[in-house]
């Protein structure tokens, strides 16, 4: 009889679980303002640790940063780098995203999801806490299907000798650590 009981709470347990992961997500569409523009390479090439071409090889599953924001990491492979020391494999992650355990969806209003299989120029700064090369939402990536022959990438070659700083734009990580380089070492994917 007790073998029988715990079959059937093994079978209820089951069951809930898996209906769980029926109920559809709840959807957050955020409106976000940010103290920086980004919206020309100059600008971005200004506020960014990096500027480079990468290969985007997987989307991982969501995570949380330290406040409790949600995140897409991206497994990303750099082709090249034209400001900054980003290379290699690395992760880049998106604001928003999907968390299954609490069935919440997190989209930013205008910000373009990144696709697997296609290769785009980013502009982002190395989270050192984190080990993320962060993309805001306020930049949409740059498709470039050609990679570095990419006509549109001759644009951003030109902004990243010549940007534009803003007065809002706080120091970064990078900026502020005494030895940048471990920052890029823990951010490779390993």
């Amino acid at each position: 009889m007790a073998k029988k009981l715990s079959a059937i709470g093994v079978v209820a347990a089951a069951v809930a679980v898996g209906a769980w992961f029926t109920v559809p997500y709840e959807t957050s569409v955020v409106h976000a303002t940010y103290a920086v523009d980004l919206d020309t390479p100059e600008l971005a090439a200004g506020w960014a640790d990096d500027v480079f071409i990468a290969a985007v090889d997987s989307q991982e599953s969501a995570e949380r940063d330290a406040d409790g924001l949600l995140y897409t990491p991206f497994r990303v492979t750099v082709t090249s780098t034209l400001q900054g020391k980003a290379g290699g494999d690395i992760r880049v992650v998106q604001e928003g995203g999907d968390d299954p355990v609490s069935r919440e969806r997190v989209v930013f209003d205008g910000a373009t999801a990144l696709e697997p299989g296609k290769t785009y120029l980013f502009a982002t700064r190395l989270s050192g806490p984190d080990g993320w090369h962060v993309l805001p939402s306020n930049f949409t990536p740059v498709e470039v299907p050609g990679g570095a022959t990419d006509p549109a990438v001759s644009r951003w070659t030109s902004a990243v000798t010549s940007p534009k700083s803003q007065d809002t734009v706080h120091p970064s990580d990078v900026e502020k650590a005494s030895d940048p380089a471990a920052l890029y070492r823990q951010a490779e994917v390993g």
